[in-house]
């Protein structure tokens, strides 16, 4: 299940305004992180460290089986952070 999308820029902020706009939904500042909450998910931001540009960072995801999900990731070599 897919619970929320990381998105990355080095102007995270005017990238939440924007989204802000074009969703109708008020960001908000929590746990450290900036992020739009959704239904059943939200949008995260972060500051781009690794000079790939604005885009999505990372997913957050629930799985039934962890461990063979991290497995597999493993296998082709795929960065999870738990």
């Amino acid at each position: 299940f897919l619970f929320g999308v990381h998105i990355h820029s080095k102007v995270f902020l005017s990238m939440i305004r924007r989204l802000e706009c074009g969703l109708g939904l008020e960001g908000i500042f929590e746990e450290n992180l900036f992020h739009i909450p959704l239904e059943e998910s939200r949008i995260v931001f972060v500051e781009d460290s690794d000079g790939r540009g604005e885009g999505i960072e990372s997913f957050e995801i629930s799985v039934n089986d962890k461990e063979s999900l991290l497995k597999k990731a493993k296998e082709i070599d795929t960065k999870i952070k738990s």
